[in-house]
């Protein structure tokens, strides 16, 4: 008889697939800690670039400005800095960026392809490119200099686009061809195709951008994309937790029970069940389960101390304590200071915008005099129908998604925290602004018209335009 042998990677694969997890949302706090910030910039790249770079350094600027914009911290214009030193910062803004480009590198071709169509040729010449930008920069406190976050990033983007031109050419068919070679035969142009790759490689970047200027628009786009690698640095961001169910050993039906129900999401069941087979044994393998289902029910405080209490307990009898319970315990940690942290950041919020920079926290020495940055601005509140969702004022109306004018008219952006959300803005803003409103997926909304500032905005989406 023979017996066919099942491949190793099979069965590692049908086990993996058999394993029984818990998922949950875990949120965590700005990866820049911005408590008691009111007010932030970006110092531009091209202050510190020589003139050769400062094109692509503007634009580094803009795309770092616009990603601040999306952030929950209101925004200076750098200008505002210019001759200023850096000793005085703090008397315009709380933190700001500071950094330089770091690597370009860039690559082009041009291709040509001939169609003959009677007595003209249909010319396709094809230009493609590859630009990548790496970046380099700090966010730095202004009151002490402390370096709050450094960030090193690369970007890049390819494309290609082309341009058809038609050539006129003089034939004379009753006159012989001439001898083979360049030039004489009427019909030779008919499919050529030529490449031509520039030997990039050995030029500065800033030689190949005026010689292949083209490249230009490509490394905009490639730059453009740091605009939406800030989310995390600004604002609260979330991960998807997922953990697997220990096994004891030995045949447990309650446990199996339990699993089953993990695996139909019927969460909270199957936390009594395992409540009930650690109240019995005490076994580390239910506590964990238990420990686990408790994070998915948000208690992650709860889920923390059950961990340590049998880590505990396991060191106390001596037993030998199970690596992923360790490891457990240190992301928990995380995940419990981090909310910690984003419970300050709500708390204090309210008292946070409304203050100066000199007296929003002790961040901020208590000898420097107080500016008047904090009569400058205003808050603003209302509701929303769809929530979570995040609000964007605008100083006017877009019409689509795909409209980047959104950039230069954002004023600013919040989160709602149930169905009600607030925001700083300048004193000097519009009475009357338009709305955006999004659930940060798939639905945007703006108001039809202007809406005025100054009483509680409701952001009805029934009455409100979606935006494609």
């Amino acid at each position: 008889m023979m017996v066919r042998s099942i491949p190793v990677v099979l069965i590692l694969l049908t086990f993996a697939s058999c394993a029984t997890a818990v998922t949950f949302i875990a949120e965590h706090p700005p990866l820049v800690d911005l408590r008691n910030v009111t007010s932030i910039t970006v110092i531009p790249f091209e202050w510190s670039s020589s003139r050769e770079d400062e094109r692509l350094a503007a634009l580094v600027t803009n795309s770092l400005m616009n990603g601040l914009r999306m952030g929950i911290v209101n925004t200076v214009d750098p200008s505002v800095l210019d001759n200023v030193s850096t000793l005085n910062y703090w008397r315009f803004v709380d933190v700001y960026i500071s950094g330089r480009i770091t690597d370009v590198r860039l690559s082009g071709n041009t291709s040509i392809s001939d169609e003959q169509h009677g007595a003209i040729i249909r010319r396709r010449t094809t230009y493609s490119g590859f630009v990548s930008i790496e970046i380099e920069y700090r966010y730095i406190r202004t009151a002490d200099n402390r370096v709050l976050g450094t960030f090193r990033k690369r970007e890049e983007h390819s494309d290609y686009f082309y341009r058809i031109e038609n050539i006129h050419q003089d034939i004379h068919w009753n006159q012989p061809p001439g001898p083979p070679g360049r030039g004489n035969n009427p019909h030779r142009n008919q499919n050529r195709s030529t490449e031509r790759r520039p030997g990039l490689g050995r030029l500065p970047w800033q030689t190949t951008l005026q010689r292949i200027p083209w490249l230009l628009p490509i490394a905009e786009t490639a730059i453009s994309k740091f605009t939406h690698t800030m989310t995390n640095e600004l604002g609260p961001w979330t991960t998807e937790e997922k953990r697997t169910i220990r096994k004891s050993k030995g045949r447990n039906s309650q446990a199996d029970n339990a699993r089953q129900l993990v695996r139909q999401g019927r969460y909270h069941e199957a936390l009594d069940i395992y409540k009930t087979i650690y109240e019995q044994d005490g076994s580390i393998f239910a506590g964990y389960n238990v420990s686990m289902l408790l994070a998915a029910d948000n208690r992650f405080a709860d889920a923390l101390a059950l961990l340590e209490n049998l880590h505990n307990r396991s060191r106390e009898m001596d037993r030998r304590i199970p690596s992923f319970l360790a490891k457990e315990i240190r992301k928990m940690v995380e995940i419990v200071n981090g909310l910690m942290i984003l419970g300050e950041y709500r708390e204090n919020r309210a008292n946070v915008i409304s203050q100066t920079p000199a007296s929003a926290g002790s961040n901020v020495p208590q000898n420097i005099p107080q500016t008047t940055m904090g009569a400058a601005v205003r808050e603003i509140s209302g509701t929303a129908t769809i929530f979570p969702a995040l609000v964007y004022a605008l100083s006017s109306s877009i019409s689509s998604l795909d409209d980047d004018s959104i950039f230069t008219k954002m004023i600013a952006t919040t989160s709602t925290e149930g169905e009600r959300w607030s925001m700083m803005i300048a004193n000097t803003s519009p009475a009357s602004l338009w709305f955006i409103v999004t659930d940060g997926y798939n639905d945007y909304y703006i108001t039809g018209t202007a809406v005025n500032t100054l009483g509680v905005i409701v952001l009805d989406t029934a009455a409100m335009i979606r935006l494609e």
